[in-house]
């Protein structure tokens, strides 16, 4: 029998861990002490319940164009006029594009995000007091840097999928500052649960036994998981499965892997001509999602060569239809070109050393 040794694709968990507790009193926070939030099923629904908390005449959005397609349907569903802002190569918001969409566009909600656990948006959190003198909505995006202990400070609104981070059935969160959510009774969305819950414990018996015919399976699953999600962005309620796991995860030990793993694919890829990292540095306070990249090649082959060694590099996104007709030459680039190399939680220095040995033996 052959030895697991897959680097990315979904989290698994033991069957032990699929067990709930009671939790008496679930209170994770985010941001800080004045926040209001609900425990939702996932980041998009968390997206649209937010909106129905905004009571505006006119619904006109102003969107990062380097984005996910799940983070603008929930605005187009709810009958908003999208406009995007362009991202600059090193993820930092081009302020010129924002300030001009400001002005043109004449928003009524801002929508902002933080790249892979870094602030790459600092310096136009200074200016979200005068978003809102302009009457203007802000709302903040937090799922890639909700670990990261840099301060947040100044949206209306926030919102994360903290399913990206770990092997959760479920799990998002809506906040709200200084003011409680209008909410009623959510239901809980039980076929994505179960649907999951299925699919973790799948993979976990593969990583066991290296059964081809359960990956495949497994695989079926968390695609059929996905559809669902694409299918349905209500506000489903967060599972309790998913409540005891994060009760139960050592999240100083999360954030000191994901750094350490960072840190030695750093450190290896400062001379690698095959890949650029995005970050050059590693700040105290960051937490990251990936380690990104850019490919200086060949993306997709680049990330086949990695596959055939069981490495599986995600791409963070492919082009939203709804960003075509504004697509810049710089956001365009960053679409085509990034990559996302894990240096997630599961794995040790080791196993980022095998990521830094197959990129070296790749053909050029």
């Amino acid at each position: 029998m052959g030895i697991f040794k897959e680097i990315g694709s979904n989290f698994w968990l033991m069957p032990e861990e699929l067990e709930v507790q009671e939790i008496a009193d679930f209170n994770f926070q985010f941001v800080g002490p004045e926040e209001y939030a609900l425990f939702s099923s996932s980041g998009r629904g968390a997206i649209s319940f937010l909106l129905t908390q905004i009571n505006k005449k006119k619904v006109r959005a102003l969107l990062p164009l380097y984005t996910c397609e799940s983070v603008i349907m929930p605005f187009i569903k709810r009958g908003y006029a999208v406009q995007f802002y362009d991202i600059n190569k090193d993820l930092s918001i081009n302020e010129e594009s924002f300030h001009d969409g400001i002005k043109k566009f004449k928003p009524t909600v801002v929508f902002l995000h933080a790249y892979f656990g870094f602030d790459t948006i600092g310096k136009i959190r200074t200016e979200y007091e005068n978003l809102r003198d302009q009457d203007i909505i802000v709302i903040e995006d937090i799922t890639h840097s909700m670990f990261s202990k840099f301060e947040k400070p100044g949206a209306d609104y926030y919102l994360a999928s903290i399913r990206k981070w770990l092997a959760l059935p479920d799990g998002g969160v809506a906040i709200s500052i200084g003011k409680k959510l209008k909410s009623n009774t959510f239901k809980t969305h039980d076929e994505l649960v179960n649907v999951n819950v299925r699919a973790i414990r799948m993979k976990y018996e593969y990583t066991k036994n290296l059964d081809s015919q359960l990956k495949t399976e497994y695989r079926k699953l968390f695609y059929s998981m996905e559809d669902l999600l694409n299918n349905d962005y209500n506000f489903y309620s967060m599972s309790a499965l998913s409540k005891t796991i994060i009760s139960k995860t050592n999240f100083h030990d999360l954030g000191a892997a994901r750094r350490s793993n960072f840190s030695y694919l750093l450190d290896k890829l400062e001379t690698n001509c095959l890949v650029t990292p995005i970050f050059n540095q590693l700040p105290d306070k960051v937490v990251p999602l990936y380690f990104p990249v850019y490919v200086n090649g060949d993306r997709a082959k680049l990330r086949a060569f990695l596959a055939e060694d069981e490495i599986y590099a995600p791409v963070h996104w492919e082009i939203p239809t709804e960003c075509g007709q504004q697509l810049t030459e710089t956001t365009k680039n960053i679409y085509e070109s990034i990559l996302s190399l894990p240096c997630d939680q599961r794995y040790s220095n080791e196993d980022m050393e095998r990521i830094i040995n197959r990129l070296s033996v790749y053909p050029a």
